[in-house]
């Protein structure tokens, strides 16, 4: 039985390099050495600058760009904008201006209610603690 050196048995398991023309064969578009197809979105990087810019001001350092969305719309700037709208929004803001002060109002109404009860049955344990003290006092003489 004869034993191989170390370096010789690497050299058999190791792959034969593969140059420019004979990958050309064996590969498809999109495809790497291992088989895996590329999972690459293009346009979806960042730049080395960019990571750093990211990292240094506390940013979520992630593979693609954030995208921001404006939801709010200002009406005043569509072309057909006119006097009648100025008034149906004062309308609709005074209206939800209404329902939030009643709503506060109603918050407050309740926890006055809810104060009162408790300081009700506070006082009511309170005067049931003296009386079962005093009752103890006049066992005890």
């Amino acid at each position: 039985m004869t034993v191989e050196p170390f370096a010789l048995k690497q050299t058999k398991q190791m792959k034969k390099p593969v140059n420019y023309y004979q990958a050309q064969e064996r590969l498809t578009k999109g495809e790497d050495y291992t088989g895996l197809v590329s999972k690459t979105v293009p346009n979806q990087s960042l730049t080395v600058n960019d990571i750093l810019t990211r990292f240094s001001r506390g940013q979520p350092i992630q593979g693609e760009r954030q995208i921001y969305y404006d939801e709010q719309v200002d009406p005043t700037k569509s072309p057909d904008f006119d006097l009648s709208d100025v008034t149906n929004i004062e309308n609709e803001l005074l209206t939800k201006q209404a329902a939030i002060y009643a709503e506060n109002e109603a918050k407050i109404q309740a926890e006055r209610i809810n104060k009162a009860e408790l300081e009700a049955k506070t006082a009511a344990r309170l005067a049931e603690l003296e009386l079962k003290e005093k009752n103890a006092e006049k066992i005890n003489k």
